[in-house]
């Protein structure tokens, strides 16, 4: 007896195409909603340790989105409006001769009269380059910003953290990895099933993110999540010169 496998069979190319480019075209929304996520994830690290390193950090990632993909999308826009407006008679003239009524004095001479009206709706549009060039190049400029602030480092160290937690095991009820929020600075997790101390006693772990944790933070209103902020250390000699001399 042959048994059949299941073939999955691949969707058309047109679709798969059609595919690629929606998801481009949603592109700089999705990195903007993954920063926006970030954004609101280490706004709870400043609420609960008031670092204002914090802060800084969230206006910074503000200003990039703004900076490589709200503008170039906003000033193609602004440009493009502009265009239409500087010859918006031509539309109303357009729109004055495509509502019009038509009067024929027989059925071909109507028949005809409506397909002299097709042709002109089609290929009489006013439209000119400077009406959509700049909103397109302004709309691939969004999509390389984006897809240069989704280069953010920290993006990378979350990843990492992230796959070393499902190696070790660390994961949620659906069998995925423990949440995290990096910054230089401070670390969240959202974990489950963990004790916090425990976890900052495992030193092999802290070294594998070179991130040296001081005791965890328990959020007051999640107690799955909790916030380790680095630790800095002083060196065991400091050496102070006063007026050229030197103390140790």
């Amino acid at each position: 007896m042959v048994v059949k496998k299941n073939v999955v069979i691949p969707p058309p190319l047109y679709k798969r195409i059609l595919r690629l480019v929606f998801k481009l075209l949603q592109y700089p929304r999705k990195i903007v909603k993954k920063y926006m996520a970030y954004n609101g994830a280490i706004g709870e690290i400043l609420m609960e340790s008031g670092d204002p390193s914090i802060d800084r950090l969230r206006r910074r990632n503000n200003k990039l989105v703004n900076l490589f993909i709200h503008a170039p999308l906003f000033l193609g826009l602004i440009i493009s409006l502009i265009s239409l407006y500087l010859h918006k008679d031509d539309f109303s003239q357009y729109l004055q001769t495509v509502f019009s009524p038509i009067v024929g004095k027989g059925f071909f001479s109507t028949f005809g009269l409506y397909i002299k009206k097709i042709k002109y709706i089609l290929t009489a549009i006013p439209v000119r380059e400077l009406d959509y060039l700049p909103f397109l190049y302004g709309y691939a400029l969004s999509i390389i910003g984006a897809w240069i602030l989704s280069l953010n480092p920290v993006f990378k160290e979350q990843d990492k953290i992230t796959h070393i937690f499902s190696t070790l095991g660390y994961i949620d009820s659906e069998g995925n990895p423990w949440k995290v929020t990096w910054t230089p600075n401070a670390i969240m997790i959202e974990s489950f099933n963990c004790d916090p101390f425990a976890l900052c006693n495992n030193n092999r772990f802290w070294s594998s993110v070179n991130f040296p944790p001081t005791a965890p933070k328990v959020n007051r209103t999640n107690m799955n999540k909790f916030i380790v902020q680095r630790k800095y250390e002083l060196p065991s000699e400091l050496i102070f010169e006063i007026k050229g001399e030197e103390n140790v």
